[in-house]
Formats: C-alpha cells, sequence, structure tokens
C-alpha cells in the first residue's frame, strides 16, 4: 500500500520515468555515434530493440497491495510490524531486480553504440559484468572464482554477439534468484494477509459475536414461530415443541390445560415483539458488522492483485531471459525474442495462469 496509515510502503513501480531519460540520453549518443559503428547494423538496431521492450514490459510491472484502493485496511497496516517490513524488503528486491534488467539493458546499448570496434566493445562488456560486488555473486549463486572464469571468458570472446552467449549462464542465474525472491515475496504475502484477517476479526470481535448470537436467536424465533402456526391448526406435537422452545424466554406465558385462541394469538405477539427487539439491535450494530465485511472483502481483493502481480513478474523474468538467450544465440528478428505466442503487453495483461 503506498501511503496507508502515512508510513506504508509505495507501490513498487519500476521507476519507468527516470529510466526512460536515460535511454532518452542513450538514443542521442546513438545519434553521434553512428558513424564510429563497426558492428552491423541490424545487431545495433536489434540491441536497441531489446533495450526498448525491455523497458516496455517492465512499464506494467508492479506488486499488489497498493492503497489506490485502499479503504478500510489503513487502519490494519503498521510498516513497523515485522511482518509488513518482511513483506516491504521482499518487495523492494523484487523491483530493485527489474530495475537492475533496465539498466543493464540500457548499459548494453550505450557499449555497443559508443564503442568504436568490436573489442572495445567486448572490453567494456566485460568491464560492466566484473565490477559487480561479491554481494552479488551470493545472490546469484555464483562462486567468485567461477563468476571471475565467466568473465575471463567475455573477454575473450571475438564478438559481441559470442560476449553476450558467454554472459548467459549470469543472466539464467539472475532468473533462478528472482525466483527465489518471488517466492519469498509469495511467503511473506500470505502471512501478512493471515495476520491482517486475525487483526480485523480481533477489532471486531464483539461485532462478530453479538452477530453471530443475534442470527441464532433470529432463526429460533422464526422456527418457534412457525410451531406456532402448526399448534394453532391442532399439531400437539408442534405446541409441546413451542412451550419448550428456547424462543419462549417467558415461561408464564404458557397456558395451563388447553391453549385456545387467545393464548396464541398472545404467544404469536410476543414472538413477534422478540424479533423486532432483535431487529433493532441488528441495526444498531449494522454499521460495524458492515466494516468488518468490508474490510475482509478489501483484503482478500488486495491478496488476488498481489498474487496476480507476482504471477506477471515471474511471466515478466521469463519473457526477459528468453529474450536475452535469443538475441545472444543471434536470432536476427527482434519480434521473436519477447514473443511467447503474443505481445508482451498482451501476456502481461493475461497474466501467468496459462503459464504456470
Amino acid at each position: 500500500m503506498r501511503n496507508i496509515k502515512g508510513v506504508t510502503s509505495r507501490c513498487v513501480r519500476v521507476p519507468v520515468m527516470r529510466l526512460i531519460a536515460v535511454f532518452i540520453t542513450v538514443t542521442m549518443v546513438i545519434s553521434c555515434a553512428s558513424m564510429f559503428q563497426k558492428f552491423q547494423t541490424g545487431t545495433v538496431a536489434n540491441v536497441g530493440v531489446f533495450a526498448d521492450q525491455t523497458i516496455a514490459m517492465l512499464s506494467e510491472a508492479d506488486f499488489g497491495f497498493s492503497d489506490d484502493q485502499a479503504i478500510y485496511l489503513r487502519d490494519f497496516w503498521d510498516a513497523e510490524y515485522s511482518l509488513e517490513k518482511s513483506f516491504m524488503q521482499n518487495r523492494n528486491q523484487a523491483g530493485n531486480f527489474f530495475r537492475d534488467i533496465v539498466l543493464y539493458s540500457l548499459n548494453l546499448v550505450l557499449i555497443v553504440e559508443t564503442k568504436p570496434s568490436s573489442q572495445d566493445q567486448i572490453k567494456a562488456y566485460a568491464d560492466y559484468l566484473g565490477n559487480f560486488d561479491d554481494k552479488l555473486h551470493t545472490k546469484l549463486g555464483l562462486k567468485p572464482d567461477h563468476y571471475d572464469k565467466m568473465i575471463e571468458e567475455i573477454r575473450s570472446s571475438e564478438n559481441l554477439l559470442e560476449a553476450l552467449q558467454a554472459a548467459q549462464p549470469i543472466i539464467n542465474a539472475s532468473s533462478r534468484y528472482m525466483n527465489q525472491v518471488l517466492d519469498d515475496l509469495q511467503k511473506s504475502l500470505e502471512e501478512l494477509v493471515i495476520d491482517l484477517e486475525k487483526r480485523i476479526d480481533f477489532r471486531y470481535r464483539d461485532v462478530i459475536h453479538f452477530q453471530k448470537v443475534l442470527e441464532e436467536e433470529k432463526y429460533h424465533i422464526l422456527g418457534a414461530m412457525e410451531k406456532l402456526y402448526w399448534a394453532n391448526t391442532g399439531d400437539m406435537e408442534a405446541y409441546k415443541s413451542l412451550i419448550n422452545s428456547q424462543a419462549l424466554v417467558k415461561k408464564s406465558l404458557i397456558p395451563e390445560g388447553e391453549p385456545t385462541e387467545d393464548d396464541f394469538v398472545i404467544l404469536g405477539k410476543y414472538l413477534y415483539a422478540r424479533l423486532d427487539g432483535l431487529d433493532r439491535i441488528v441495526q444498531e450494530i449494522e454499521p460495524d458488522w458492515e466494516l468488518y465485511r468490508a474490510s475482509h472483502k478489501e483484503l482478500d481483493e488486495a491478496h488476488i492483485r498481489a498474487l496476480d502481480k507476482i504471477s506477471q513478474a515471474r511471466l515478466i523474468t521469463l519473457v526477459w531471459i528468453r529474450a536475452h538467450q535469443k538475441m545472444a544465440s543471434g536470432v536476427s528478428t527482434p519480434a521473436e525474442w519477447f514473443d511467447i505466442k503474443s505481445l508482451p503487453k498482451q501476456l502481461i495483461e493475461q497474466g501467468a495462469s496459462s503459464v504456470f
């Protein structure tokens, strides 16, 4: 939630506008550097399309629990609670991953378009990947010596496509890392939702109790009124059941001997009066009961949206990794990189239910 109670986290959205500004700057550099290009024109354009499609995909990416629609949950969210902190931390890690792959894509374009030779591009690319610290190696599950060997293999490549192929294990490792982050995010989401449900129930515990009691009593009275109807037709078994009913609290109304029509009228008025009294109590607690139900409904909806966003994030990660792999393998048609039976935006809009 973006600002629940004034301190809650913002909806994680890749800072696309800022990154697009960087992309525009890169594009200006491309125009100035075009005379120095020694890569074939198709390859240069493809790298640009790769970055462009990456930004287009991630402009749709965010993770649920936004306060855009939050009305009732504001009172139950506290950014200082451990569960909220855990959720926010995992959510931020997922957002940082998407930010990083956009920056990677833009840096790739910058390297290709501003370096005058293939070897300069390879060196710049290897330097860029080699500057990541040991923390990243740990996150990706790659030992530093193994990572260094891959960097050396990249440096020894004959052209950039070969260097991209040599770097693919690093890209694949980032995908595994992202899926673990999303697993942790989903786990923290489920724990948070369960706890928020408990907080809502605790806040409205008295309303829940009285609502339950009133519902039970209402049906006891309605049942007694049904028995009264049959007793008035001469069904003495129904009458016996009526006078023993817990709905008939005022036992002094039970006539001695055979009941008369007047007795049935008195009993009917009594039951109607009880039902009317219950209805007045229900009206008194109705606003709080509606708040309770609305809070749970809003939580359910936020939960579903967050799960959907996590599924979309898994899909985006899969699409991007495959796109990078296809680009590195020399697939010359950019439309084939991000295409999994439909365009990236359509995939995101449809969600990942058909894939996972």
